[in-house]
């Protein structure tokens, strides 16, 4: 069979897994409010519990600690503003986040600074890891919160949350991660990290879009950033999206039992690419230590162009990657990550992520191999 499409843009989203979808349309059917009291509200309200069962199961954490919310963007700003905003009466507070986060994370610290909050971005490597020796240093006696990503969006690199959760636990500083990206393409559980807040994201992880979740080792340190009724222990006001909500447990509770064959299946694909790319276009540079990164994602700069031109020619071809987080798509402006990374506009200009799923295929791989060298050597005669 001749392969026609390629999607490798799983790190902006993925396709929903034929169960969930059943999941998601079954639940449907329950149109029941799950905060009413009568038999249909019953039953959406199981359909809910159940789901949060499954996702607590998937994170290795206790009942009552997940919140679920709307989205993972959502979630960053519920733990940010809530965490933060209690600290604004007066008192110095001070933040510490990194250069490489989420537009979630980043505007929103960017606010906090207008209010009189003092913001701390710890820079990375050139292979894209947080400079943790850093975070010990910006520790102040104000340090009110942490925030460090888990896996990067763009580079996939993989950060050191442990040892910053450790140097947090010793402040006695709360810290939260962004574990979006994470979810199902590298194992963890909340207490092998060691942090107080986690993000979700249910379209990251074979899951529907709108639904997220923020994982809280004690929810009693937030209030609602939503405020109405008293949903969610009193943490997110909003009727609940049952079916969401249903389609997310079955999401991660399917991906609890084939994560170890998924990392596997995908790391082999990824280093395949690796290898027969060097081969084939050895100029070419991969931005993030690609054994420090996950299992599904790389991300090369290919010097030539910049990646308008790289991506508009690939999707001709029938191969769907990106240039970096589908949030900034549309900005016009390069990479924050791989600025954060290098100073050669080259290099920030041509990045390009592809990014593996479950779904993916040796032969979509081969494919993708045959005809990349050849836009990016005939892009390379446009620009001589």
């Amino acid at each position: 069979m001749t392969v026609t499409s390629v999607y490798l843009d799983y790190n902006a989203s993925t396709p929903l897994l034929p169960r969930v979808e059943k999941s998601y349309l079954k639940a449907s059917h329950h149109f029941g409010n799950p905060s009413s009291f009568h038999r249909p509200g019953n039953l959406a309200k199981e359909l809910v519990e159940e789901s949060r069962v499954l996702v607590l199961d998937f994170l290795g954490a206790d009942p009552g600690q997940l919140i679920f919310t709307g989205s993972g963007t959502e979630a960053n700003n519920l733990v940010l503003n809530r965490v933060l905003a209690k600290h604004l009466k007066g008192t110095p507070t001070h933040f510490i986040t990194s250069e490489i986060e989420h537009s979630s994370i980043l505007n929103t610290a960017q606010y906090f600074e207008t209010l009189g909050i003092k913001v701390t971005y710890l820079p990375v490597n050139q292979e894209g890891v947080i400079q943790i020796d850093r975070l010990e240093q910006e520790i102040t006696k104000h340090t009110t919160l942490i925030s460090l990503m888990l896996a990067n969006n763009e580079t996939g690199v993989i950060q050191p949350i442990k040892e910053a959760a450790l140097m947090a636990k010793n402040k006695h500083i709360p810290i939260h991660t962004d574990a979006a990206q994470a979810i199902g393409r590298y194992v963890f559980t909340v207490s092998d990290l060691g942090i107080d807040y986690l993000t979700l994201s249910g379209h990251k992880c074979y899951g529907p879009k709108g639904i997220g979740g923020l994982y809280s080792k004690d929810p009693q340190t937030l209030d609602s950033l939503i405020r109405g009724g008293s949903q969610e222990f009193g943490k997110r006001a909003g009727t609940l999206n049952t079916s969401g909500i249903a389609a997310f447990g079955c999401a991660l509770s399917l991906l609890k039992k084939s994560i170890a064959s998924d990392i596997q299946h995908m790391s082999h694909l990824k280093n395949m690419f690796i290898t027969q790319l060097k081969i084939s276009l050895p100029n070419i540079t991969f931005n993030g230590n690609p054994d420090q990164s996950l299992s599904n994602t790389i991300n090369v700069s290919f010097n030539v162009s910049d990646y308008e031109a790289i991506l508009m020619n690939l999707d001709l071809a029938g191969i769907y990657a990106s240039s970096g987080s589908a949030c900034s798509t549309g900005s016009h402006e390069p990479s924050h990550v791989i600025q954060a990374m290098t100073s050669d506009p080259k290099r920030i200009n041509s990045a390009t992520r592809f990014s593996l799923g479950k779904m993916t295929t040796l032969k979509e791989i081969d494919y993708v191999l045959d005809t990349l060298p050849k836009i990016i050597k005939k892009l390379d005669k446009v620009n001589t």
